[in-house]
């Protein structure tokens, strides 16, 4: 049974913690895009309906990485970053996440937390990777593809430049 009297409040809350977003990424637009320049970063806004931008660029060691910017709530931003890769032969993903900073808008120097995380994600290693095994759906969507190379096609959104540290 729903709580109709909640859902109003609940919408509200939504509605401004949507506004914060947006104004949030209106007002760092110039200094976002001026780092994803400068290290050859391609940029998602509001990816598959998230509340976040995403930094993306093909990792050096294999895969891609992605720096996330986003707000936690209206009023603290939020950057993590991850390294993924996948192993045909295998069905098998490796992955790494972390989050970097969790901090107050007025508090957070934007662009060096920007260069913090990609400069560790860039040191990370294959080994530093977790193992995450795909079972399933995963694998019968892998197992439909005739070969590697149709495979690695199906993966054409992934970001195709390497980044600059």
């Amino acid at each position: 049974m729903s709580n109709d009297w909640e859902m109003p409040e609940h919408e509200e809350k939504m509605r401004k913690y949507e506004s914060a977003v947006r104004l949030y990424f209106v007002l760092n637009e110039t200094e976002i895009r001026a780092f994803a320049s400068e290290h050859d970063l391609r940029i998602d806004e509001f990816t598959r309906g998230s509340s976040t931008w995403d930094l993306g660029a093909k990792h050096p060691k294999g895969g891609w990485l992605t720096i996330f910017i986003g707000l936690s709530d209206g009023e603290n931003v939020r950057v993590s970053g991850s390294w993924a890769t996948y192993e045909y032969e295998t069905f098998s993903m490796y992955w790494k996440n972390t989050d970097f900073i969790d901090g107050h808008i007025s508090e957070v120097k934007l662009t060096d937390w920007l260069g913090k995380a990609l400069t560790v994600i860039l040191a990370w290693n294959i080994d530093d990777l977790e193992i995450v095994e795909y079972k399933g759906s995963c694998k019968k969507f892998w197992e439909s593809f005739k070969d590697k190379k149709e495979w690695e096609h199906s993966f054409r959104f992934w970001p195709q430049q390497y980044p600059k540290p």
